[in-house]
């Protein structure tokens, strides 16, 4: 087969569109991959409804697992594995080229030339670059990871955005252990860092959560105390004191982007807190910030959006060592869609309750 069926994103609120692309000869650090899954990510649903823009066309879908089908040359994984046709791999968010400022800075995820899986206009010779489709295209200057083969592929395509950008977020929390922690939100962000908190060694884990169902499925995934978020700030703020019998919250996860759930991290927060926002990855109204509350308090407040590559190679290692201890089937909607029902879904996840809606290819 000389070429792969995709499906390009035109217009917001508009069915994607199939669309036949010749698979490309990989170039050298070039990867050609067969995709096995690709996850809904939230973040697709935002560009496809509008909430956030993208660019057009475009293959949507960046939480990928698949087969190496060819690669350029000599190519090895992030372990220093040599990449052979046929291994089962994911890669990283996104391809950086390891030269400019900010690659020389630590943070390659905001390369001055960045290229982000399932974000990129399908143009070139790189058209294949996003999940909803039936080949991946790697660049050059993109961390791929060889994969254990004995973890669901539905469970392994969710490990290169949402569990590796948790596995940051821990990276610039520094140590969890010991620590009081709160997290706002229990969509997929914020179960894998209940996970990521228990296992590490904190002291009480509570979550606030909005959807009484993901509220009391947080109790399975290391919740100690689960807050319904609406109430009040100062009516939530008693009810932690209360809990952690006047200790102070030492660590806030913001994992929402809703900017109720910032206020309320930002309310909540004791002398020395560190809060970590994640969720705000989408266009938002401002939010009022007291600067000598901030300075007074010793407080953090830190950024994370996507990740270093090695935050990906520790989300790998902590899911194959913790995956049978946690019901992580209950993240996933049973509803399973092959890549020819794409449009049914995104249709599907759009109103499902689960944490991911998978898509088997």
């Amino acid at each position: 087969m000389n070429e792969a069926n995709s499906w390009l994103f035109y217009e917001p609120g508009k069915q994607l569109v199939q669309q036949k692309l010749n698979l490309p000869k990989p170039g050298v650090g070039e990867v050609l991959v067969k995709n096995t899954a690709c996850t809904i990510c939230k973040s697709d649903l935002h560009t496809f409804t509008g909430a956030r823009s993208g660019p057009v066309p475009s293959i949507l879908g960046h939480e990928i697992v698949g087969n190496i089908v060819e690669t350029g040359g000599q190519v090895f994984d992030y372990f220093g594995e040599l990449l052979r046709p046929g291994d089962l791999v994911t890669w990283s968010l996104v391809a950086s080229c390891g030269k400019c400022r900010n690659c020389k800075n630590g943070i390659p995820q905001k390369c001055l030339s960045l290229k982000k899986y399932g974000h990129e206009k399908t143009e070139g010779h790189f058209q294949l670059t996003g999940g909803f489709a039936s080949h991946t295209h790697l660049y050059p200057g993109t961390a791929i990871y060889k994969l254990p083969d004995n973890l669901p592929v539905s469970l392994l395509a969710s490990l290169n955005c949402s569990w590796a950008t948790v596995a940051a977020a821990l990276r610039l929390a520094g140590d969890v252990k010991g620590k009081n922690v709160l997290v706002t939100g229990a969509g997929m962000l914020g179960i894998i860092t209940l996970m990521m908190c228990k296992e590490y060694g904190a002291k009480q884990i509570l979550v606030i959560e909005k959807n009484t169902d993901r509220l009391k499925l947080a109790g399975e995934f290391g919740a100690d105390l689960f807050l319904p978020s609406g109430s009040e700030s100062n009516e939530v703020k008693k009810e932690i004191i209360e809990f952690l019998d006047g200790e102070p919250v030492d660590l806030i996860f913001e994992m929402t982007g809703s900017n109720q759930a910032v206020k309320l991290g930002l309310d909540v927060a004791g002398v020395g807190s560190v809060i970590i926002m994640a969720g705000s990855v989408f266009p938002t109204e401002d939010v009022q910030i007291n600067p000598e509350r901030i300075v007074r308090n010793l407080l953090q407040i830190k950024g994370v959006h996507n990740y270093i590559p090695g935050d990906l190679a520790s989300a790998i290692h902590f899911m194959h060592r913790i995956y049978s201890r946690y019901p992580l089937e209950k993240l996933f909607d049973f509803h399973v869609f092959r890549l020819e029902k794409i449009n049914e879904g995104v249709s599907h996840a759009l109103t499902s309750s689960k944490h991911r809606v998978v898509i088997k290819i």
